[in-house]
């Protein structure tokens, strides 16, 4: 009687009107009708759908590890081939362009240059002098000056007063390297160097 009321509420046809046949309402007839249309429908659709159920069967963090590898393989610097395209928009935060090595990813934030001293003297507050980069504010004449570089701040030999230049005993010979602000002594092996 139960099944009687709940088809009663719920009418199904279990026979074809046209044929009067009886009709097969079973899962697995279902199941076969589903595998079918899938094949039908594209073999790019069946890849996605394999794909899909193999999404699935990973293991919980494998999606976010997929994802993150992805992230990187598109944000990555060495993707952009011009210059342009290498400094555009935001990527310039994160990546350098060099002639060489092409587009690179940048190690860290790029090094400020230091202002000049005319440029650190035509700062008018102490605010942004102290703010600038190279700049030092003299509290006692109220003007910004730039910072000397480090041979400035550095008397040499030659430049004192009374001059006291370097003497080198042999083999040794007076050298003034590059890059460097004083005389040194070295050996003529590295004087070639």
């Amino acid at each position: 009687q139960a099944a009687q009321e709940a088809g009663r509420r719920h009418p199904l046809p279990l026979s074809n009107e046209a044929t009067g046949k009886r009709m097969r309402t079973s899962c697995n007839v279902l199941t076969v009708l589903a595998a079918v249309i899938a094949r039908l429908v594209s073999p790019a659709f069946a890849t996605r759908a394999h794909q899909g159920l193999r999404l699935m069967q990973n293991a919980p963090g494998d999606a976010e590890k997929e994802s993150e590898k992805m992230a990187k393989k598109l944000l990555s610097c060495e993707v952009y081939d011009t210059e342009e395209l290498c400094l555009q928009g935001e990527r310039r935060t994160r990546c350098d362009w060099h002639k060489f090595y092409k587009c690179k990813e940048r190690k860290g934030p790029p090094v400020p240059e230091a202002l000049t001293d005319p440029e650190c003297k035509a700062l008018d507050t102490m605010k942004k002098c102290k703010v600038a980069f190279g700049c030092v504010y003299d509290s006692v004449q109220g003007q910004c000056h730039g910072v000397p570089s480090i041979c400035e701040q550095i008397t040499c030999g030659e430049e004192r007063q009374p001059p006291q230049p370097l003497t080198c005993l042999p083999p040794l010979k007076k050298t003034k390297p590059e890059g460097s602000c004083c005389f040194i002594c070295t050996t003529p092996e590295e004087k070639e160097k």
